[in-house]
């Protein structure tokens, strides 16, 4: 089995991997928003609202800084979280060798922009921001995601929203993602301010 992906926008794309035999598995929309426009003050009483529930907005910096253990945590509730992202092939964690390479590297990897939610000393829940290597004005969103315990309680929001914030602190100009179409994911992210700018495609093709 072949797996590509290619943008949309260059239609003499798509052209020549369906010529190939290829076929659509996922329509991933990209989309950005401006952090300058964006007011994390609205979402001010969201987090205060957490805070009374037990739940505390952290970066994974401020663990660093305290000396805290952070990383086999990290990683449990991030292979839990990314389960549940569509996918065009089943999920496949990595080793937490290689995981702990890339998450400790600091030119690829910047703790201060990756929040988590903390219930009890417990980590549920992770919205990760980095900036573009070659542009510290663009950044771009990792995986956002809340245990399926803690759902429906507007972290993945607050979380959001305080990436968003530390982007306008850095005077981002604009912060990119993208989700399959069809997850809830997608509308959190246009109720923040993002738009649609064209979508990543994902292609499959069986071989003998």
């Amino acid at each position: 089995r072949i797996l590509t992906s290619l943008a949309d926008k260059h239609p003499h794309h798509v052209r020549t991997v369906e010529s190939e035999g290829f076929a659509c598995q996922q329509r991933q929309p990209v989309t950005a928003v401006d952090p300058r426009e964006f007011d994390p003050a609205v979402y001010a009483p969201l987090v205060e609202q957490l805070e009374r529930e037990g739940i505390a907005i952290r970066t994974l910096e401020s663990f660093e800084r305290e000396g805290v253990e952070w990383l086999r945590p990290f990683y449990e509730m991030h292979c839990e979280i990314i389960q549940d992202v569509p996918m065009p092939e089943a999920f496949q964690p990595i080793p937490f060798d290689m995981f702990a390479k890339e998450v400790q590297d600091p030119k690829r990897y910047t703790l201060e922009s990756k929040f988590v939610a903390v219930d009890g000393g417990r980590m549920v829940g992770v919205s990760e921001l980095q900036a573009n290597k070659a542009d510290a004005t663009v950044g771009h969103t990792m995986l956002t995601g809340v245990r399926r315990t803690h759902r429906r309680r507007k972290i993945a929001t607050a979380l959001k929203a305080a990436a968003l914030g530390w982007a306008k602190s850095k005077g981002m100009r604009y912060v990119m993602t993208d989700n399959e179409e069809k997850n809830p994911m997608l509308d959190l992210n246009k109720q923040l301010g993002f738009r649609e700018r064209y979508a990543f495609l994902q292609y499959a093709k069986d071989v003998d």
